[in-house]
């Protein structure tokens, strides 16, 4: 019987709590049990390269690097880039500025220098510190995602040279900037249409101002008990922290699981 419902969890503050690396094996079992019946994927600002930690279990759909990319376990991939222009315009700034600036792109991460918010950055979503390179190569790339390791201040400037973009923060040591025409909730969409289920059978969960637009494609939303204020008064159901059985709750409370 072919599955008409799914359920798309953010990971950093929500599969996994800040700090902590993998998916609780409790979490694990209990996913890898709801698979008999809903589809699962995950939408988050973490690279695909950055996704081993996940416990084994067999997500139907990744969308990753804040919904620029969307992985279908079929082997189809959804990418949106940012437009080269803004990317020069990026470049140019942030080495005038010396700024620390990292890029991503389909197949890697890099960054122009480190400083201490970079590394508080890497430390509070525990995945590696994108290598240094020459930035410059990222006029000429594919880039997914610019993120800026500064004040809302200098991300205002930059956003300021960058049109077609916006932005988009989980945490307060960086701010990741996308193609305006995506996001995770765009993301969340194409997973959706490619399995043919109706958002009306979908629930989101999530801690952080980015997945504000994932909310925004789903009826179900529940946030985390850790999570942003903002995302909270648009939820449905705010559960407890993520690291006291928030996704376990919220299960419950959407009758997925039973008390």
């Amino acid at each position: 019987m072919t599955k008409k419902k799914a359920i798309v969890f953010d990971v950093d503050g929500t599969l996994i709590p800040y700090g902590k690396k993998g998916i609780d094996t409790k979490l694990v079992e209990i996913l890898n049990t709801l698979k008999n019946d809903y589809y699962l994927f995950v939408a988050t600002g973490r690279h695909m390269l950055e996704l081993s930690d996940l416990g084994g279990v067999d997500f139907d759909a990744y969308i990753t690097s804040d919904g620029q990319v969307v992985t279908i376990n079929s082997g189809e991939v959804y990418a949106s880039t940012i437009p080269k222009d803004d990317i020069e315009n990026v470049v140019r700034y942030v080495t005038k500025n010396q700024i620390a600036c990292a890029f991503t792109e389909m197949d890697e991460y890099y960054i122009n220098f480190t400083n201490r918010k970079v590394e508080k950055y890497h430390d509070y979503v525990v995945f590696n510190t994108p290598k240094i390179k020459d930035i410059n190569k990222a006029i000429d790339g594919e880039v997914l995602v610019v993120t800026v390791f500064d004040n809302d201040y200098e991300v205002k400037e930059i956003l300021k040279l960058m049109p077609d973009c916006k932005m988009m923060r989980s945490n307060q040591y960086g701010a990741d900037i996308v193609s305006a025409k995506s996001g995770k909730g765009t993301g969340l969409r194409k997973a959706l249409k490619h399995f043919n289920i109706s958002n009306k059978n979908v629930i989101a969960f999530g801690d952080g101002e980015n997945d504000l637009d994932m909310f925004k494609v789903c009826l179900k939303t529940c946030a985390m008990g850790n999570g942003d204020e903002t995302l909270k008064k648009e939820a449905s159901y705010v559960s407890s922290d993520a690291s006291e059985d928030g996704i376990i709750n919220g299960l419950k409370y959407f009758k997925v699981l039973e008390d």
